[in-house]
């Protein structure tokens, strides 16, 4: 009898490894699935530009940079389509107020070609603060990924000293996108020189669209993993 149990012990504890085996044998198929699509995207050339460092706050709290040795990197794919909430990488070295050592910059799509895009006040005045909303198409959109809600200081100069900033923001003027262009925004709001100050982007110049991001107390391994589950 005693035997009989040990016996059926020993097997229920068989079934349980071959279980695990199979589970982690499926995870790891995935993972070698993954990384040789990944592999093969990098070989056949869609992968563009890699790996980018991210630099300054102006995609917090999506994307961070502590200092130049604790910072988030990205991998950008070849820009075939750009939806709205997507985060691209362009070269903003045509583009005015831009050094040439600032020259890639990664920002979200908030405008698309065709799009109209204006800013108004919501009526929100706190501190010398004068709060705004964005409105797409007439819709005012909705984002869950901004460090805080935008605003601008009156008594700031920083933006007014741009052409852009004071014949479309501050005016509220609407603002038309023609085919190719975009209209880029950090998640940062008040401390992101994007398409408030450069204007509208062109496609030409996006270096690559986001298609995954290691933090920076993360492995490779580590980020592809959580990208897929």
């Amino acid at each position: 009898m005693e035997q009989q149990e040990i016996n059926q012990t020993i097997s229920q504890d068989e079934a349980q490894k071959k279980q695990t085996n199979s589970l982690s044998r499926f995870v790891y198929s995935v993972l070698m699935t993954f990384a040789i699509v990944f592999v093969v995207a990098v070989f056949f050339g869609r992968i563009v530009y890699f790996p980018i460092k991210v630099k300054g706050a102006s995609m917090q709290p999506t994307l961070n940079a502590l200092g130049s040795n604790v910072c988030d990197t990205v991998y950008a794919c070849a820009p075939r389509t750009i939806s709205r909430g997507d985060i691209v990488v362009f070269d903003a070295t045509n583009y005015a107020n831009v050094s040439d050592e600032d020259k890639l910059f990664i920002k979200r799509a908030i405008g698309l070609p065709g799009d109209t895009i204006y800013f108004a006040t919501n009526g929100i005045v706190k501190n010398g603060k004068i709060y705004y909303d964005i409105f797409v198409n007439g819709v005012k959109i909705e984002e869950d990924y901004t460090k805080e809600p935008m605003w601008h200081n009156a008594a700031s100069a920083s933006f007014e000293k741009t052409k852009f900033f004071n014949e479309y923001v501050l005016t509220q003027k609407p603002i038309k996108l023609e085919a190719n262009e975009y209209f880029l925004l950090g998640d940062n709001r008040n401390n992101s020189t994007d398409s408030r100050i450069l204007g509208k982007i062109k496609k030409k110049d996006f270096v690559g669209k986001v298609v995954l991001q290691i933090k920076a107390n993360q492995t490779i391994f580590e980020a592809l993993i959580q990208k897929i589950f």
